[in-house]
């Protein structure tokens, strides 16, 4: 595991006791490691293919197929990291196929969304991330005149005042001065221009991007829209929905006052991490939601073939080939043999962007 963080997450337990062999270590200056901590997505997945060769030599002639299991940030790390490494396949959670500052843009309109502002508050807001993005991604030393048109242009509009995001927020509530005096900033080396979608255009392994319908720090409209593109393009990418969790994988209740009531790991989660490491998937998976569809009651349904184009005269073992439409985003709803598996796990850091 790429992280400092312990205990490991209750999936791995799970993962291993179905037969899965999973290799974890700390990410670089965290807990035994040695090393400075870093957001750098490219040496972070230069560590990610060290150990990838180290679990292959420990794990020799003891497994079957070789994987990456990327959660949070993780979703960036381990793509970038798989060709190299040898992986077959990639296993990803509460990913974005986007930038970090595509991360804070879709941050921001999830929450004025949920605040119940409409689309021509989006439409605004999306100018004001535009501007508040370059500033970040430029090391705050560019973006300040479009900086000052936005907030002279919304900056009385009772929305502004409630944009939060990974850094719009603090960026609208500084002086130019102060951010002019951060010239150059960026000590984790965070790649804010990253090209989440040209990585997953280089990669034809096949892999499964776990979501959360409602993930406040990755929300999914823009990753079901780019997933959706990268299906109809003949990648072989499934999506599977979970219904009513956010970034934690957890399920929840709104309680009276808005705020969420965490409750439990979705039904069947953990089972659908198994199977799809193991190479073969028996839907249902509680109240999952497949993109492209998964028929239930046909038995092993192989990864190799999701998310294909339709091809005449060409049919999987039960899954359906076609271009998948664009799934409904937001939406709100109030075991397999064979030989062992290995799989790495990247996940996501502590420490905000």
């Amino acid at each position: 595991m790429a992280s400092g963080e312990r205990p490991w997450p209750p999936e791995l337990d799970f993962l291993v006791a179905q037969g899965v062999s999973v290799f974890v270590f700390d990410k670089r200056g965290t807990g035994e490691s040695e090393g400075t901590f870093t957001m750098n997505f490219h040496r972070l997945a230069k560590d990610l293919v060290a150990a990838s060769a180290e679990a292959r030599r420990l794990a020799a002639g003891r497994f079957g197929r070789f994987g990456l299991f990327g959660m949070s940030q993780g979703g960036w790390v381990a793509p970038l990291a798989a060709e190299e490494a040898g992986a077959e396949f990639l296993l990803i959670a509460v990913g974005a196929v986007y930038s970090p500052t595509e991360e804070d843009s879709e941050e921001v309109f999830a929450e004025l969304r949920r605040k119940g502002y409409g689309e021509d508050v989006i439409a605004k807001a999306r100018q004001v991330t535009d501007a508040t993005g370059v500033v970040r991604a430029s090391l705050f030393e560019r973006g300040y005149e479009r900086l000052a048109q936005v907030r002279e242009e919304y900056g009385h509009e009772p929305w502004f005042s409630e944009i939060e995001g990974e850094f719009t927020g603090s960026i609208l509530k500084a002086s130019e001065a102060e951010l002019r005096a951060r010239a150059g900033e960026n000590k984790l080396e965070i790649p804010w221009s990253h090209d989440a979608v040209a990585v997953l255009r280089s990669l034809s392994i096949p892999q499964l991007w776990i979501l959360a319908a409602e993930d406040e720090e990755a929300p999914i409209h823009l990753n079901i829209q780019r997933l959706t593109m990268l299906q109809n393009e003949g990648k072989p990418i499934q999506m599977a929905i979970f219904p009513n969790t956010g970034h934690a994988m957890i399920e929840f209740y709104v309680r009276e006052d808005g705020t969420r009531r965490h409750t439990r790991f979705p039904e069947h989660l953990r089972r659908l991490m198994a199977d799809w490491v193991k190479g073969c998937l028996r839907p249902p998976y509680g109240a999952a939601e497949f993109y492209p569809p998964l028929r239930e009651g046909e038995g092993c349904q192989t990864p190799r073939h999701v998310g294909t184009r339709a091809r005449t005269g060409s049919r999987g073992r039960g899954v359906r080939h076609q271009e998948c439409a664009e799934p409904r985003a937001g939406r709100r709803s109030e075991n397999c043999r064979g030989a062992e598996r290995l799989t790495f796990h990247s996940p996501s850091p502590s420490g905000p962007f």
